[in-house]
């Protein structure tokens, strides 16, 4: 998985698209994936499809889905005052001085 992570990351294509690019990889290593994934959005377009929420909410553009069907769509702040699915999939609370925690939802 690594190698074909880091394969699709050094070519030039100028759209790239990841599917759960982080998913079995160590700390470390997914760390590394996404710090790249951020250097790399300046010069590219990429498309990244994912069910960990960290990992998106840096993104330009996010859309979230529900059985298929796009239901939200937009940046995380726009997106968290919209107090929709997202909203409740990252298990916001505003009360909290800590700030974002991911808690499991299912919808």
């Amino acid at each position: 998985k690594r190698l074909a992570i880091a394969r699709a990351l050094v070519t030039k294509a100028p759209i790239l698209i990841l599917d759960e690019p982080t998913n079995a990889l160590d700390l470390k290593h997914e760390q590394w994936v996404i710090e790249t994934l951020q250097r790399l959005r300046r010069k590219r377009t990429i498309i990244l499809v994912t069910h960990r929420l960290a990992t998106a909410v840096d993104c330009d553009l996010i859309f979230v889905m529900q059985e298929g069907e796009i239901v939200e769509s937009g940046t995380h702040a726009e997106l968290l005052t919209q107090e929709g699915l997202y909203y409740r999939m990252l298990g916001y609370d505003p009360v909290k001085s800590t700030g974002l925690t991911q808690k499991p939802c299912i919808e």
